[in-house]
Formats: structure tokens, sequence, C-alpha cells
């Protein structure tokens, strides 16, 4: 007898899906094993809680709460982390379990050596302990209230505060994070480096407007707007990302590589405090730090030392020179075959007895202002005759000349000497720019 196909395929339908409810029964977890009922092991108000003592593996400590305020005498001196302090409490107050589980030997579930233990004492003279057994394979933890109570699992991250050590309550603030910065001093074994806020910010040429200058010996120039994000803005607000070593001695400083000699220094005032940053040993994706006048040795990602490595050509300003045109008279300009003058009245340009209007005057002026620096030298300028040179007279009688001349220098790049020093290569761009603007107005 032939079957009918179609009666074929749903025979071998059926067997397929049975051997899948077969797979699927082995694999499912034991129905005897938990009991899914999402238990409330503690539901307590917070402000009724008034001390908290923690033995885990990694020591022991006690924390006592009184409106609102924690303190914790093993943190004594120290800045502490109230958020971390007050997670817990919820954690004491709101505990709840994944799941009851069935079974008594303290020693199958850990009971017998804890992971924790937890006492809880509440205003109303009542207290509760809080017994933390082993860890599941799947992160979880085992854990009853009462001494010879039923035994729960609860999910690892409301166990995490009843396993932390007592670093995890310190603070990780570093910096202040309210006020805007007034500076930071960088010392390094390369040297040291000073961004300051200027009194008044300055809108230049270009009107691009600066609030910071940055100082490396006699060197001074403003700062970067862009580059005040990786230097002085980067250490406002800065966290630490956990606490490595509370109350270090000598020994304990070398052992992170802290040596008052070498280390870097990072000296920041915001508000009228100064803030003194050492940096100590490097990992591989960290730091080690401290803070001056605070007993704890921090780790910080690497991430977060943005100012590494800054110099005072990163942090300056490219802008060679553009002042201000309200602060300037004229503008000689001189190529190897023209030379002329622009009289600057009211900033408006006049060239030839000429005056540009002013929209012809703030684009020729920003023209002159435009050269910008793209690297700087690393080899000898070339002594001849420059190919462009640029001088700004000013209203001020008594402020001299700045005169910046540009003479070719490898490919495709002009040195920048600026009053008679060579500091800077550009692009060749500015420069024939401005010669072509030089034969468009004579």
């Amino acid at each position: 007898m032939k079957l009918n196909k179609q009666l074929v395929t749903g025979i071998w339908a059926f067997a397929v899906l049975g051997v899948i409810v077969v797979a699927f029964s082995l694999f499912k977890p034991s129905s005897q094993s938990y009991a899914d009922v999402g238990v409330v092991l503690s539901d307590r108000a917070e402000d009724a809680l008034v001390s908290i003592s923690i033995k885990n593996r990694d020591g022991s400590f006690a924390v006592t709460i009184e409106k609102g305020e924690y303190k914790c005498a093993e943190l004594e001196g120290l800045p502490s982390n109230d958020k971390e302090f007050k997670k817990l409490a919820e954690s004491v107050t709101q505990l709840r379990a994944i799941a009851r589980v069935k079974g008594s030997s303290d020693g199958e579930f850990g009971f017998e050596k804890p992971t924790a233990v937890v006492n809880a004492e509440y205003s109303d003279d009542t207290s509760a302990v809080i017994t933390l057994g082993n860890k599941t394979t799947n992160g979880n933890y085992y854990i009853k209230i009462a001494e010879n109570g039923p035994i729960y699992l609860v999910a690892d991250k409301k166990a995490e505060y009843f396993t932390a050590d007592i670093k995890k309550f310190v603070s990780l603030e570093l910096t202040d994070d309210n006020n805007e910065p007034e500076s930071v001093k960088y010392k390094t074994s390369k040297g040291n480096l000073l961004i300051e806020k200027m009194a008044n910010p300055y809108t230049n040429g270009l009107e691009e407007t600066y609030k910071y200058y940055v100082q490396e010996g006699e060197n001074r120039a403003y700062a970067d707007s862009a580059e005040l994000e990786n230097t002085i803005m980067s250490i406002k607000g800065l966290k630490a990302e956990s606490a490595a070593h509370l109350f270090p001695t000598d020994e304990d400083f070398k052992t992170y590589g802290f040596n008052e000699e070498t280390n870097d220094k990072v000296v920041y005032t915001a508000a009228g405090e100064t803030t003194t940053l050492v940096l100590g040993s490097r990992g591989p994706d960290y730091y080690y730090i401290y803070r001056t006048g605070i007993d704890v040795i921090y780790m910080i990602p690497i991430t977060s030392v943005r100012w590494d490595g800054a110099n005072f050509f990163s942090v300056s300003t490219r802008t060679l020179i553009a002042p201000n045109i309200s602060e300037v008279s004229g503008v000689k300009v001189k190529t190897l075959t023209n030379e002329y003058e622009v009289q600057i009245k009211d900033e408006q340009l006049e060239y030839n007895g000429n005056l540009l209007d002013l929209t012809k005057s703030k684009e020729l002026y920003k023209a002159f202002c435009g050269a910008k620096a793209e690297y700087e030298l690393d080899g000898e300028v070339q002594n001849i005759k420059p190919e462009l040179t640029i001088t700004f007279i000013y209203k001020d009688e008594t402020k001299k000349e700045d005169v910046i001349e540009f003479v070719p220098y490898g490919l495709r790049r002009y040195a920048a000497r600026f009053n008679g020093v060579a500091k800077y290569a550009l692009n060749v761009t500015y420069v024939t720019s401005i010669i072509e603007i030089t034969k468009s107005i004579q």
C-alpha cells in the first residue's frame, strides 16, 4: 500500500517536533530546583536604618546613619562617596530575591564559610542579619536572612554592595566640577607649561575669541579653544575610576611609582582653590594618580589623562599673528617685486587714497591675518631674501611693529620668521594668496 505524500510529510514533521520537545526538556532547569516567587526579603524605610556592619572576604567595616549622613570610622579623614553609601542602604532595606531554593545544608550553599555577613540595625531596636553564601555559575548568590531560615537566590547586582571592599565608598572626585578653571600648571620632565585665564577675553583680527593664554618659559601665545578641551577643561570635574590604596605609606608610594623629583604634576586652580595631582606608574590602560592632601592612591583611565604630552605648540593657537583691527593703523606688504602700505581708519582700509567699503576691508584684513602654523621647524632656515613680508603698524606708538617674513622651506612650505625668529612652517597657500591680492590691487 502506497502512502499519500502529504501524510508522509506530516508524520516527519511530528517526529521532528517530538525530538525538539524532548531536547528542550533535557536542557530546561528542573522546576524542583527553584520556586520562582520573586521574594521580598526586606522592605524597610531607609530613614529607619541606623547602622550597617559588613564582614566579607576583603575585610570588615561599619557605617552609621544619622539624619541622612553616613559615617564610617574606617574612612575617617577621607572624602566618602555618599551616593555609594546610599546604594548600600537601599540594598539592605529593599532586598529582593530571584527565587527560593530548595535545600537546607549550609555547606552545600556556602554558608559555613560565608562570602559576606551583613548586620543591619534599625531605629525601632530591631535588627537583621543577611548571610551571603556561594556564588553560582551564572553569577548570582545564595542568601538567607535568618540563621535557620529558607535559602534564596539573589542577583549579583543586588549583592555587590555586600561583597564590596571599603575602597568602593571613597569619593572618586579629584577636582571641582562647578567652577570654570582659572589656571593649570603642568610640571613634567620635558618642562613646565602654564595655561591661565585672561582678565578679559580677546578677539583677534580673524574674529577668533580667546579666554586663556599658554606660556612656556618666555614663549607666550593665546591658547587654542579646541585644545583647551584636551588640557585645562579635561581636568575640570576629573574623576578617578577606582581607589587602589588607602592611607599609603612611603613604601606604598614607591610601589605605585611615585617619586617627588620625577613624577609629572598638574597644579589646577578653580574658584581660588588649588589642587595638585601627581601621576604615578602607568599600566596597560590606566595611571595611578594621587591628589596631595588626600591619603588615597587612585586609578584613572589613560583616556582621562588627555593632557599627557601637551606642549606649547599643541596648546597654542595656530594663527601666527592677527591683532584686532581696532589696534592697527596700517599694514605694509612687500613681495619680491612689489611693496605697498594699507592705512586703516575707523576699521576701514584705505589704499592709494581709495577707501574700501566695510565688507572689502574685512575680507582684506582677514587675509593679512590668515597665516596659520602647520608644524614646528625641525631644520635650518636658509638665510635668503623672503618672498613675502607683512608688517603690522600699531596705533599705540609705544608698541613696536610686528614683522613676519616668509622664506621658502622644503616642498610647498614656507618658514615664518616672526620678528627675526623662525619657529614654524606653513603651507604655501597663504603666501600665494597674499601675492595674488597684491597683484589685484596694484
